[in-house]
């Protein structure tokens, strides 16, 4: 298996689902880390704009929240970067991924929510109040 070193702990940790075959992990060094879990090998490293706080995985994709606010995502296949989004405003939770869209909860009293595809924000909810979770999907939508 691999480890993080003394110099790169783990921060954030990968989620998998039933079926999974790699683990994606935050490294205080700013990068992404996929490990396989068959072998234990270290699939590849990816650079960040910041550390990963929270991350939310899709079938091709990780979502990543990073410290100062920006959010990412990259392919699961090699960790290439696809989009960037600079918020500026501190980030609340992991994304939820909800088909081709990205919802994310933010300090400014807003819910915003990004094209999975392009990052281009499709729409922003104000909610009253601080957020103090990550958005979850109901039947009802996103709260």
């Amino acid at each position: 298996m691999v480890y993080p070193t003394a110099n790169e702990p783990f921060f954030a940790y990968g989620a998998g689902s039933g079926g999974a075959t790699v683990v994606v992990v935050g490294l205080s060094s700013q990068e992404m880390a996929a490990v396989d879990l068959k072998t234990g090998a270290l699939s590849w490293k990816a650079p960040l704009s910041g550390v990963a706080e929270h991350v939310s995985l899709s079938d091709h994709r990780f979502f990543a929240a990073l410290t100062g606010g920006i959010l990412c995502a990259h392919d699961l296949e090699r960790g290439t970067r696809r989009w960037c989004y600079d918020f500026h405003i501190p980030l609340v939770g992991a994304p939820l991924i909800e088909g081709r869209t990205i919802a994310i909860a933010l300090f400014d009293n807003t819910i915003r929510r990004l094209d999975a595809g392009n990052g281009a924000v499709r729409r922003q909810d104000k909610i009253g109040a601080r957020p103090a979770t990550a958005p979850i999907a109901t039947r009802l939508g996103t709260l």
